[in-house]
């Protein structure tokens, strides 16, 4: 059984809240944000036509192939950012501890619009290795791929 979807005004509500709250300061971080995006949108249907592209790629792979996955997908994101135009960003985010039989490795992308990144997926680069390949090479036991529109993002300066 699935969650039941918000209705459009129900999302776009909690978008305008999220918004509202991190540009004041309410939300009692102790940081004041840096970047605050999003498109301006009365509807979801308005959020797609305008806005940035997600894709995430979830791996599971066996722990001792986490860190040769994490930098085979670094070298990927690499490569995405400089031969790729409309590549905004990518990121990675993995789990694993040691004795733990399995490790998890997450790869974000955002691009610019749909149609960056399906461009970037009919024209790959000479010799730039296929996702599956990849992901073969480091003995993958699952993958899952989700894309997605952002419609909020907030970033927060980095304290140290």
């Amino acid at each position: 059984m699935g969650f039941p979807l918000a209705p459009n005004r129900q999302i776009m509500q909690v978008v305008a809240l999220i918004r509202h709250f991190w540009v004041r300061g309410d939300l009692h971080t102790g940081l004041t944000p840096i970047c605050v995006s999003g498109p301006p949108m009365s509807s979801l249907s308005d959020l797609a036509a305008s806005a940035p592209f997600v894709q995430s790629v979830d791996f599971i792979v066996p722990s001792d192939c986490l860190s040769g996955l994490v930098g085979a997908l670094a070298e990927r994101i690499e490569l995405h950012s400089r031969a790729y135009p409309g590549f905004l960003a990518g990121c990675l985010h993995f789990s694993g501890q040691a004795g733990h039989q399995v490790g998890e490795v997450q790869m974000q992308l955002k691009w610019n619009s749909t149609a960056d990144a399906q461009l970037a997926l009919q024209s790959p680069r000479a010799n730039e290795p296929d996702l599956f390949q990849i992901a073969l090479k480091h003995r993958t036991r699952s993958i899952v791929f989700r894309t997605y529109q952002l419609a909020a993002e907030v970033r927060f300066p980095a304290t140290r």
